[in-house]
């Protein structure tokens, strides 16, 4: 990187870094865990891959339970999924599963929460439909 463009940065003519409240379109490359997915998505001039860790769910500490979660993920985001004997990544990344992804902001472990829309006009995202499945609980702020 040329250090005589960095120097003519300052906090006045350098726009901050923020992705809270936008709406992007983003492929979904992998599901890591009921609650985490990690997608691709263009904020900027250029794609990006994250973890995202969907809005408003918490696990249980049942591993059973978790396990149902998980799949149940994979149908809502996979259609005609139900055998999770194929390889995961590969089908994800063969074929295009596109959402809207509205980001909220990042926690303090550094994830991004969002939530997901199969297109704009649904009125329930993934987490609102993951929360009514039972599987998951709905995370409860302490503050």
């Amino acid at each position: 990187m040329d250090n005589n463009i960095i120097s003519k940065h300052t906090d006045k003519n350098t726009p901050l870094f923020q992705l809270n409240g936008n709406t992007y379109i983003c492929k979904i490359v992998n599901i890591v865990s009921p609650n985490i997915i990690k997608v691709v998505f263009k904020p900027y001039d250029t794609y990006i891959k994250v973890n995202i860790k969907l809005n408003n769910i918490e696990l249980y500490n049942d591993n059973n339970l978790n396990d149902k979660a998980f799949k149940y993920l994979c149908n809502l985001l996979i259609d005609n999924y139900n055998n999770l004997d194929n390889n995961l990544i590969f089908i994800l990344n063969n074929k295009d599963h596109i959402y809207n992804l509205n980001v909220l902001y990042f926690d303090k472990n550094g994830y991004l929460i969002c939530d997901l829309y199969k297109n704009l006009n649904d009125n329930s995202s993934i987490s609102d439909l993951m929360i009514l499945s039972n599987f998951v609980k709905k995370y409860k702020n302490n503050i």
